[in-house]
């Protein structure tokens, strides 16, 4: 029986691994000894730490995230070098109602307790959505600027001149038309029109006028 070439035995050889990294379960695709996943992502290089580096070449646990300021605490800072307990802030407000963890969006509360913006229509309790009008009021904006658009567009001079019979249009444009373009016929119209040079005017009978006293 032949032996497999050395690509497949390798292959097959790594597929008998799993990735390096601590809890994942995928085999690993080269050398390495990493997955698909980790195949471009660091190591921490804390002697048998598999964990993912996360800054300086350290995982969060080994140093990779700078420690709150506050002595004897091992948190991770979030603002200010501090943790969140210790006055690490969100820039982010919540909401000033007791017991309440949402975001605040206006007036220091959230939507819920009153600080979502109202529809710029007056009379209107409804939310805004787009543009400071709710829902319903954004459509009827929509449709009115729409119809103020099409009545623009219906009385305005070009559209007079688009909405002119077709028959009307081409007559137009033959003033501007070659002679050649017009055919041979319009080379006689325009010497009856207008006589070349040096012909002889026709002579009109002499009128004669009988005044009666």
């Amino acid at each position: 029986m032949a032996s497999p070439p050395p690509v497949a035995a390798a292959l097959t050889l790594l597929a008998d691994h799993i990735c390096l990294f601590k809890d994942c379960q995928q085999p690993s695709v080269d050398a390495s000894g990493k997955c698909l996943t980790h195949k471009h992502r660091l190591q921490c290089i804390t002697p048998g730490c598999r964990n993912q580096a996360y800054a300086r070449q350290l995982c969060v646990r080994h140093g990779g995230k700078r420690l709150c300021r506050h002595p004897s605490c091992t948190g991770n800072a979030r603002s200010h070098g501090f943790c969140c307990k210790h006055g690490g802030k969100s820039s982010k407000k919540m909401c000033e109602e007791a017991g309440c963890s949402n975001v605040a969006h206006a007036r220091q509360r959230c939507v819920r307790h009153g600080g979502g913006r109202k529809c710029s229509i007056d009379d209107c309790t409804s939310y805004s959505r787009y543009s400071g009008y709710c829902q319903r009021h954004f459509s009827l904006s929509n449709l009115s600027w729409k119809h103020n658009q099409e009545n623009e567009t219906r009385h305005s001079p070009s559209a007079a001149t688009n909405d002119a019979s077709p028959s009307s249009r081409r007559q137009d444009m033959d003033m501007f038309r070659p002679m050649a373009a017009k055919g041979p016929c319009a080379w006689k119209d325009a010497e009856m029109a207008f006589p070349a040079v040096g012909t002889p005017t026709p002579t009109l009978p002499p009128i004669h006028m009988r005044l009666y006293l």
